[in-house]
């Protein structure tokens, strides 16, 4: 997220100061899914109006992401915890 949040900075020159910083990866109409970790647990995602999303910050050491369902659409997830 940190590398995306500083191309999209350059990207808007003096105003990017005023976007958004993104925080994580929503997943829309996945209906769940879980972060998988190298040792093999899992950990359900957390929803936001029946919306999956993942925010590496809260999973820390999670080397992949499992949908119940694939999403129709991606996007980047930029609220507080």
């Amino acid at each position: 997220m940190t590398e995306a949040n500083t191309v999209i900075s350059r990207a808007a020159g003096p105003m990017g100061m005023l976007l958004p910083k993104m925080t994580g990866i929503a997943f829309v109409k996945a209906a769940g899914g879980l972060a998988v970790f190298a040792d093999g647990r899992t950990q359900p995602l957390p929803l936001i109006k029946e919306t999956p999303y993942f925010r590496p910050e809260d999973f820390k050491g999670a080397v992949r992401v499992k949908l119940t369902k694939s999403p129709t659409k991606v996007g980047f997830y930029d609220r507080k915890k």
